[in-house]
């Protein structure tokens, strides 16, 4: 907290001409090199107050990364995080940017303070939680972070091995979640080149993949008459939605092999509208579990509270705010 005091005294007082903050620029601070991102996107989403603490803070991991990793790691959650919020508690000019739909929005009248306070609450959360989680007694596992796509399966995690699953895939086409990250991509990775939407379960399209349609009735035969009205509305997009299906197969037989016998795995999904019809998506994953070696396989709708985040009106797929989702769990009994 002392570095973002520091921060914002030496901030305060700091021209912020949007000629000066321009991406590429290095801007000297106290003979403190502050560089922003070459991405021109930059210059639309972030107002210069904005370009010129998010280069303060990236400064600051770049000088924790060798000797104070941690701190890095911090800082970067807590970045990403003060980005990708609710407007107007974001340091960004994106209003509506946690529902991956941004739109801008034109204010001049951003202070360092103000900016600061948004970044020293996310900040401050981020550790409190961390402390919590540290203190708890009942917390004395440590926790590894494997990268992968499930659906191509984790070789970085032994058959049989885990004693518990819980997991939510994306739903199909719901979240342009790519679009979001971006965001913060744009600051803590710049030289990365940033996920495509074929990198997203939910959000690929079935590109030239052979047979997709033909792949996903074979596993599917009892929904193939059900799904007949989506096909003819779907608009073109039944290829995609067999792609989907057939991703939530891979995952469903990669769960099946990295459980142990007699373990149970919990799948939350949500069934989508597609013009008007809906896509059995849940029902269909139960079938997929029970053809994956998983027994007393049930599905039960669970609500979500009013005060708890929902897919608003207007996100593809579903019609208003999401009131419920489903829990689909089954207890793996054998290999598929």
């Amino acid at each position: 907290m002392e570095r973002i005091q520091e921060m914002e005294g030496r901030l305060r007082d700091f021209a912020f001409e949007d000629h000066v903050w321009t991406p590429g620029a290095t801007v000297s601070l106290d003979e403190m090199p502050l560089k922003v991102p070459d991405c021109p996107a930059i210059s639309y989403w972030f107002a210069p107050v904005q370009r010129a603490i998010l280069s303060y803070l990236m400064t600051l991991v770049d000088l924790y990364e060798t000797s104070e990793s941690r701190k890095a790691d911090i800082l970067r959650l807590s970045i990403s995080s003060s980005i990708i919020r609710k407007w107007p508690n974001t340091l960004s000019l994106a209003r509506d940017i946690d529902h991956s739909r941004p739109h801008k929005v034109n204010r001049g009248d951003l202070t360092v303070a103000e900016q600061v306070r948004i970044f020293r609450m996310v900040f401050a959360k981020t550790v409190r939680i961390l402390i919590q989680i540290a203190g708890n007694p009942e917390i004395s596992a440590t926790a590894t972070v494997i990268q992968g796509d499930v659906s191509s399966g984790l070789s970085g995690i032994a058959s049989s091995s885990i004693d518990y699953i819980l997991t939510s895939p994306p739903y199909y086409n719901a979240i342009d979640y790519p679009r979001a990250h971006r965001f913060s991509e744009w600051w803590l990775y710049p030289h990365r080149e940033p996920l495509m939407r074929q990198s997203y379960l939910g959000l690929r399209s079935a590109g030239k993949t052979p047979d997709v349609v033909k792949n996903c009735d074979a596993i599917i035969p009892e929904w193939v008459v059900q799904m007949a009205g989506i096909r003819a509305a779907s608009n073109g997009n039944y290829p995609a939605i067999c792609r989907y299906i057939l991703d939530i197969d891979s995952v469903i037989r990669e769960l099946s092999r990295i459980l142990k016998t007699g373990k149970l795995a919990t799948i939350i999904l949500s069934n989508n509208s597609i013009q008007g019809y809906e896509l059995p998506v849940c029902e269909i994953a139960g079938n997929l579990m029970e053809l994956n070696g998983f027994s007393n396989v049930s599905i039960e709708e669970r609500t979500i509270q009013t005060n708890r985040r929902r897919y608003p009106f207007g996100i593809t797929g579903f019609n208003g705010l999401m009131h419920s989702e489903k829990v689909i769990q089954g207890i793996r009994m054998s290999n598929p």
